[in-house]
Formats: C-alpha cells, structure tokens, sequence
C-alpha cells in the first residue's frame, strides 16, 4: 500500500507522466518465462507431435498414433488400438491408466488426432513447422488448438 500513498503524494503532471509510461509499456509484447527442463521437454514433445502431418485430406494417422502410443507406453499406459473401418486407416487409440479401486467410475478424456485442411499461403509460419516465438512463447501450428494440444496434455 506504500506504492499507492507515494503515487497520491506525486504532483498530478508526474502523475499522468507515470500512469502514460504504464500503458505504453503495457502495449510491448511480453517476453516468454525462462522455463524449466521439465517444461522445456514438455513444450517439445508438443511441437514433435504438431509437426506430425495430420491435415486433412491425408491425415497421418499412422504417425499421430505411433507418437501417442510410444509416449503412453513410456508412461507405464496400457494401450489397445482399435480399428472400425476395413481399410484399418482410422485408428481408435485407448490409452489405460488403471485405477487402484476398479469398484470406482472411470473417466473418458476424449480428443481427436486429424485437423483441417492447412493453408500454407495463410500462414505466418508454415503450419507444420511448430514455431515457437522467443518473444511471446507462442506455438504457431495446424492443430495446436484444435485438438491437438489435448492428448498431449492428458498425457503430460
């Protein structure tokens, strides 16, 4: 509260100085936190998994799920691959982490692998090239919002 009173005690002119260098300020991008490893190695594991061509009209599905599956295992995950289709080209992933009380409900965390079709010419940085802005920590991707970032937060 000490702040407060000295602001109170400033002559308005230096007053409305002060309150115009804030909100200039306030309009600068802010930088990106140092991370930690931990988050660090989070962070790639989600640009490793938005690199993973999943765009429609030729979605990798084999890719997207040979990258969820591997990282589930690595999880100590039970995983089951169902298909629906003849063709086995859609795979239906469950991925199990196992109760210690099978007597209680579960939980289904749902999410999709594929995305929309991608622009390139649309784009500020090519779609499936997972960049990350050193300013603002931002990821730029096809499916970074839609679904992509789902599974790789269930999983994290």
């Amino acid at each position: 509260m000490r702040s407060l009173r000295i602001y109170h005690t400033m002559p308005p002119p230096l007053r409305c100085l002060l309150l115009a260098f804030v909100v200039v300020l306030s309009g600068f991008p802010r930088l990106a936190h140092p991370f930690t490893a931990l988050e660090s190695d989070q962070i790639a594991r989600f640009q490793e998994y938005l690199r993973i061509r999943t765009a429609h009209p030729s979605p990798d599905y084999a890719g997207a799920s040979a990258f969820l599956l591997h990282y589930a295992a690595s999880l100590g995950l039970h995983t089951t691959t169902l298909h629906f289709t003849p063709c086995k080209t859609k795979p239906l992933l469950l991925l199990t982490w196992r109760g210690s009380d099978p007597s209680l409900p579960s939980v289904l965390l749902n999410s999709h692998m594929d995305s929309v079709p991608a622009e390139p010419e649309h784009w500020a940085h090519p779609p499936f090239a997972a960049h990350r802005d050193p300013t603002t920590g931002r990821i730029y991707a096809r499916g970074a919002q839609d679904d992509k970032c789902l599974p790789v937060q269930y999983l994290e």
